[in-house]
């Protein structure tokens, strides 16, 4: 499969994470994409100020004509800020046939949720029977399953919970020194594992992993392929922002 990659995610007009790093991130890799807002947000580097949910019926007018003006290898969802939001997305992707990534971005570092527990609800109900890869960290499965995630016992059990094809749990914010992402696809667990860099993160990793997997995908490239791909390009950019005391990812 080849193609654009459709980005529907919330807008960050300072650009370190969301619609803009996602469609950077994509220019950067020379994928074609287009970029859906679902939300209008005020960031400062550590803050979220304010967020304005798209109307639905314009997300999902946006939504028809990107996917009537080129063809779309695949599709990656960021922030869904509301019911409404979720089933415009839902809508508007029924007929399509190409992978869907969704990086379920449920709330902020500084604690601003994004998606109440309404929204919770049709994100589960409606949009992951659809997803081809959900990457949530530790506390978004915890909150998507309503199930611990403290041993790998349990993670794996929350993660089949939700019934998705593939499931990409981020471990960042577990403890050690060592990182460990477990994929879980096609009832295979594959462990991807490295050391854990030190410093003040940069801003959009998630963000950008995802983005990455589905330009991958659209590629042609299998679920871990494209999950170990995007993967290093993810810790090598991190290592360059530490290095250089930014809080952007490169590019």
């Amino acid at each position: 499969m080849s193609g654009a990659v459709l980005v529907l995610a919330g807008s960050d007009p300072l650009g370190y994470s969301g619609l803009q790093a996602d469609l950077r991130h994509l220019a950067h890799a020379g994928v074609s994409a287009y970029g859906v807002p679902t939300a209008l947000t005020l960031q400062a580097l550590d803050r979220v100020e304010s967020v304005e949910a798209v109307p639905a019926v314009a997300l999902h007018q946006a939504l028809q004509l990107a996917l009537a003006d080129g063809e779309i290898g695949a599709v990656k969802i960021g922030m869904l800020p509301g019911v409404a939001q979720i089933g415009a997305c839902v809508e508007g992707l029924a007929a399509l046939r190409a992978p869907v990534v969704l990086d379920p971005v449920l709330a902020a570092t500084s604690g601003v949720v994004f998606l109440d527990d309404d929204g919770l609800v049709a994100l589960r109900t409606r949009l992951l029977p659809r997803v081809s890869l959900l990457t949530p960290n530790m506390p978004e499965l915890q909150r998507l399953s309503g199930m611990p995630v403290s041993t790998r016992e349990e993670q794996i059990a929350a993660m089949r919970s939700l019934r998705v094809s593939a499931v990409l749990l981020k471990g960042g914010h577990a403890e050690g020194t060592v990182v460990e992402d477990l994929l879980l696809h096609a009832e295979t667990l594959t462990v991807f594992s490295g050391p854990r860099l030190q410093g003040t993160l940069p801003r959009g990793t998630g963000c950008m992993l995802s983005t990455l997997i589905a330009a991958r995908l659209a590629g042609g490239s299998s679920m871990p392929e494209a999950v170990g791909q995007a993967r290093a390009v993810v810790l090598q950019a991190i290592a360059q922002a530490l290095r250089a005391g930014s809080r952007r990812l490169a590019p």
